[in-house]
């Protein structure tokens, strides 16, 4: 998820104990787009304007951003596991830890969402948008979906949370894609490509989860072939078209959000991101308040929402028959930002870490626990 810098930020770049180095450039990139997809939500709660939604929507691709998650996450979940004997210990040690690496700060993710939804939906607003008056809607909010959502298996509380059901949903796999890779590269690409395929074989409501499952395939495809791709990704011109087609491939067709064409392309371009970056390493990147930033970006994902939810409730309540609509946007933008960025740092030293600190040791029992039934069987 070793160096010490890998041991402080567990989920990015590696494990402790891990061979694979820590690479601040792809802690950074995480970092931004965390902020990219905090920025999309903040600008879109008050009713649009022209200028929020070109930035909101044409500048800052939030789904590319997700997406560059998840093939950041099989890059690193495939490296993890590559730094270990693939065996039945190996992998409950990978499930445990991946259960005490996402659980503690999503929890705490989802009460906020309840507090807002306690507390600060009821506030009378004028100008909120679709996007906000669409989402926490009190029908689809039952104790049952209430309690899913805290499990990781729902979003009625925490609408970004679908994209922790397929990290989820992900690692259950992961060991297997890591076990394809160890063997064969051209065997994983075929079965990146069988993912890929079997996405457009679905429906669209049921089918979100496989589309985005070929991502992590893509990650550990970008580990396995990281010297070939960077030969191609040698220049960095050629990270800066790949970003560019990154960000603004859906500007070409009205695609819907989950349609697995662009989810594709989207991954292959963040390949070669990811792959270029570290190829190039951009002295920005390597800025300490970015990489900082990337470490604190789970929290910042997690807990965006019901902030920024939460501030434009509070100011269009107050100010909204005052100051128009931009106005409105850019107090929300703001102030999600100035409260965020501190709450996902005080996240990440108080709730991520020492949660990554116990499943590190409950997955050292657990991996104990397995090699001593393993033992006495074979002694058996």
């Amino acid at each position: 998820m070793g160096t010490a810098a890998t041991r402080r930020s567990d989920p990015l770049v590696g494990t402790a104990g891990s061979s694979e180095r820590f690479v601040p450039e792809l802690q950074s990139l995480r970092g931004l787009a965390a902020a990219m997809v905090m920025a999309h939500h903040a600008l879109r709660c008050i009713v649009p304007t022209q200028p929020t939604h070109f930035v909101a929507d044409i500048m800052l691709n939030a789904h590319a951003a997700v997406v560059i998650f998840f093939v950041l996450s099989g890059y690193v979940l495939a490296a993890a596991l590559a730094a270990a004997p693939m065996d039945l210990a190996a992998v409950t040690t990978f499930y445990v830890r991946r259960v005490f690496r996402i659980y503690p700060a999503m929890v705490f993710g989802v009460a906020l969402g309840l507090a807002y939804y306690l507390f600060f939906r009821p506030l009378s607003a004028a100008h909120l948008s679709t996007f906000m008056l669409n989402t926490y809607l009190p029908e689809r909010i039952t104790p049952v979906q209430a309690l899913l959502t805290f499990l990781g298996l729902q979003v009625v509380l925490l609408p970004p949370l679908w994209t922790v059901t397929v990290e989820l949903a992900a690692s259950i796999v992961m060991p297997a894609i890591a076990f394809i890779r160890a063997r064969s590269g051209p065997a994983l690409l075929v079965l990146t490509a069988v993912l890929a395929v079997s996405s457009f074989l679905f429906p669209t409501g049921n089918r979100w989860i496989l589309v985005y499952l070929v991502d992590f395939a893509l990650g550990a495809c970008a580990l396995h072939y990281r010297a070939q791709l960077g030969r191609l990704m040698a220049h960095p011109l050629a990270t800066a078209i790949a970003a560019a087609a990154l960000l603004w491939l859906r500007q070409l067709h009205p695609w819907p959000y989950f349609h697995p064409v662009p989810s594709v392309l989207e991954g292959l371009a963040s390949v070669l991101v990811i792959v270029g970056i570290e190829r190039n390493h951009a002295a920005f990147l390597r800025w300490p308040p970015l990489v900082r930033l990337g470490d604190w970006s789970f929290s910042l994902y997690l807990l965006h929402v019901p902030v920024a939810f939460s501030l434009a409730r509070v100011i269009d309540h107050a100010l909204g028959d005052e100051l128009p609509p931009l106005t409105l946007s850019l107090l929300v933008l703001t102030g999600t930002v100035v409260i965020v960025v501190p709450l996902s740092a005080w996240c990440f030293s108080t709730i991520e870490k020492p949660g990554i600190a116990v499943g590190k040791r409950t997955a050292e029992w657990a991996a104990g626990l397995v090699k001593r039934r393993a033992g006495r069987d074979l002694a058996s």
